[in-house]
């Protein structure tokens, strides 16, 4: 079996935060299911606004989300995808912020499931890669918006929009979930506030090599693992040429904090 996938301010309209209004729904039906479109959705100010899973190819095994929010921002995450933790809820401006980047930016609602396995069986014959990974979980996103829900699925989303970067879709897919994913990483480290923290001291490590490079963020972590003795190996992952840029701090329950840059897949420091 795969292992869950690694990477990766512009208000809406006040309506956004209206129960009743723009992000009021209820995200229906199974979470393996593939659905090419929005269903119709019913009112539910409790349900889930927005959700991720990590669907794994093996028959009768509960799906649990990655994450879940819903619309006052509270937030639900599940990083090994058995135990489910409550995060810090999110700030208007923090949800307005993740609405504008899925459905402006990424345009998520665009999306069709059966188009993007169109595309990706397309894209397979006429480039002689295969577009089957075998054991590969599918990345189901659902969202409720304008009172209805939609629902995203596909295979191996990180591996295949690297194989085939041609398919415009696959790669607003796999820029969504490295979002969430984003959002999942943060909330495991605390919040935002903590996170920026953790970009401050990575910076600094990297700035050894490159006293120019740009700052990271607490959108550049990628990723959080939490080992049995409380340490965390925590990433920093940003794209750039020729390698992409990798820096990976692990925290200790009882001492400090060790730092090291990557450059592509050979340590640097």
């Amino acid at each position: 079996m795969m292992s869950r996938p690694f990477p990766l301010l512009v208000c809406l309209a006040p309506a956004l935060f209206s129960l009743g209004g723009l992000i009021g729904g209820r995200l229906d039906g199974v979470c393996h299911a593939v659905e090419p479109a929005a269903t119709a959705a019913v009112n539910s100010a409790s349900a889930p606004l927005l959700r991720m899973t990590f669907v794994e190819p093996v028959p009768g095994q509960p799906a649990v989300p990655a994450i879940e929010i819903d619309q006052a921002g509270a937030v639900r995450i599940s990083p090994d995808g058995r135990q489910v933790f409550e995060a810090p809820a999110l700030s208007r401006a923090e949800m307005a912020r993740l609405f504008d980047d899925l459905v402006r930016t990424h345009r998520i609602l665009e999306l069709d499931s059966r188009r993007l396995q169109f595309q990706l069986d397309d894209a397979s014959r006429s480039s002689g890669l295969s577009a089957q990974i075998p054991g590969a979980a599918s990345t189901l996103v659902e969202l409720s918006w304008d009172g209805r829900a939609y629902r995203v699925e596909c295979p191996a989303v990180g591996l295949l929009s690297r194989r085939f970067p041609q398919i415009d879709d696959l790669q607003r897919l796999a820029a969504v979930q490295g979002r969430l994913q984003n959002l999942v990483a943060v909330s495991q480290v605390g919040g935002f506030p903590a996170a920026e923290t953790l970009a401050r001291e990575g910076t600094a490590q990297l700035r050894q090599d490159d006293p120019r490079a740009v700052p990271l963020t607490s959108r550049d972590l990628s990723m959080v693992r939490t080992l049995p003795d409380g340490s965390q190996f925590i990433q920093f992952y940003r794209e750039s040429r020729p390698q992409p840029t990798i820096v990976t701090l692990t925290r200790f329950p009882d001492a400090g904090r060790r730092v090291s840059v990557f450059n592509g897949a050979s340590e640097v420091r």
